[in-house]
């Protein structure tokens, strides 16, 4: 089950970056709304890109064991460079106010 995750391709390490933080950011979501409801009767605890923030620096997680292994450095470079493309659309779309000035 787990052999499709032993490959060393920059493809699966792409792959594997977009698809946790889709799934990270859904469950905390999930659960900070589950919290907001319970503790500040539905006042949000936490804004909606702090999650997002979250969940794209998840991939560092990923990325670690990867890098460590030569016969994975490929598949760890992979996860950098979405990481880091991740990141940085991230940081345009909600800071870009910040870059005109």
């Amino acid at each position: 089950m787990f052999d499709i995750l032993k490959k060393n391709s920059i493809i699966l390490g792409i792959i594997l970056s977009v698809i946790t933080p889709i799934v990270l950011y859904f469950l905390l979501s999930y659960l900070v709304e589950i919290l907001s409801l319970q503790l500040t009767w539905g006042i949000q605890l936490v804004q909606d890109k702090n999650i997002e923030l979250v969940s794209i620096f998840a991939n560092l997680f990923i990325m670690y064991p990867y890098l460590q292994k030569r016969e994975y450095e490929m598949t760890g470079r992979g996860v950098m460079i979405s990481t880091f493309a991740l990141a940085l659309i991230h940081f345009y779309l909600h800071y870009r106010h910040l870059l005109m000035n």
